[in-house]
């Protein structure tokens, strides 16, 4: 499946400031605001944010081609498709631990291995299930 990571990561660069905290640009910016008085978190906040929403977009993205292809069981079926890939992206991987229900800094802690991914998502449905199931 095609995980669309380089118009992805296309977003990401087209702003500078965006992908960039500690650019010369973001700086300057950053220096103004504090030279005017200014909150500068007001600029790395909205940062923070255009970013987030860059990703749930690629993500949205992701997810209705993967239904597109894959149909209803989706999820598991992007994950056995993630899971063999040889050489994944950074954001593949993300998505693989999303897809899991994890966040990467919980798959170190906890130390799972990337085969263990199918297993919990199968899992994550059926607790799903029983806590949003009424009866």
């Amino acid at each position: 499946m095609e995980y669309l990571v380089e118009q992805y990561r296309k977003w990401m660069n087209d702003n500078i400031a965006l992908t960039n905290a500690f650019s010369e640009e973001s700086m300057k910016q950053m220096a103004i605001q504090m030279l005017l008085g200014n909150n500068y978190r007001l600029i790395t906040e909205n940062n923070t944010k255009s970013k987030l929403m860059l990703t749930y977009i690629w993500l949205t993205d992701v997810i209705d081609r993967a239904k597109k292809e894959f149909g209803e069981d989706w999820q598991s079926a992007v994950v056995k498709d993630l899971s063999n890939l040889r050489h994944r992206t950074t954001e593949q991987n993300n998505l693989l631990f999303w897809l899991a229900g994890l966040t990467k800094k919980l798959r170190i802690i906890w130390a799972l291995r990337k085969m263990t991914f199918p297993c919990l998502l199968r899992n994550f449905k059926v607790i799903l299930v029983i806590c949003y199931c009424p009866g």
